[in-house]
């Protein structure tokens, strides 16, 4: 993204989407697309917001909500072909229906729930030493997980052909 003399490669999402709507306004005829996915589950690598989904982030934060929306990989590569194809113009919020709680999935819950300084410093140890993905920085999402209403997508004739139950197994 280039707006001006500014440039960065990552940005925070609601900067991105008014910069995409921007970029959308300034250019007819052409298709600005800005699918929010859910983690990405079932592929050869797994994010830090998919082990985390998927009970498998090295610390948990005591109190926080478990409950969390997948997607699987191929049904992430559908959505992004649809929008490549032009089929989604604007910001989408994408996920598998359902929701899923590690719990469910026999994991979670070996792991004491920690403090949201402890479990910082937890993770910032274990990304210094390359056992996962993120540093302290991430706690807030295993925190505050959140859902999203994908009931626009599946009006656009785009429904994930996995469920988060099936999507995670």
């Amino acid at each position: 993204i280039t707006y001006g003399d500014w440039s960065s490669d990552v940005c925070s999402s609601d900067l991105c989407e008014r910069l995409l709507a921007g970029w959308a306004r300034e250019r007819p005829g052409r298709v600005a697309s800005r699918p929010r996915l859910a983690p990405v589950v079932g592929g050869p690598t797994v994010s830090a917001p998919a082990a985390a989904a998927l009970g498998r982030a090295p610390v948990r934060v005591r109190g926080a909500a478990l409950v969390v929306q997948v997607l699987h990989v191929a049904d992430a590569a559908a959505v992004l072909a649809a929008a490549a194809h032009g089929r989604l113009p604007g910001v989408w919020n994408v996920a598998a229906d359902g929701v899923i709680d590690p719990r469910s999935l026999g994991r979670g819950l070996r792991i004491p729930g920690l403090s949201d300084s402890a479990a910082a410093r937890a993770l910032d140890a274990c990304w210094a030493a390359g056992r996962f993905a993120a540093s302290g920085s991430f706690v807030p999402y295993l925190e505050h997980r959140f859902t999203v209403d994908t009931a626009r997508l599946a009006a656009a004739g785009i429904v994930p052909a996995l469920d988060a139950t099936a999507a995670a197994a």
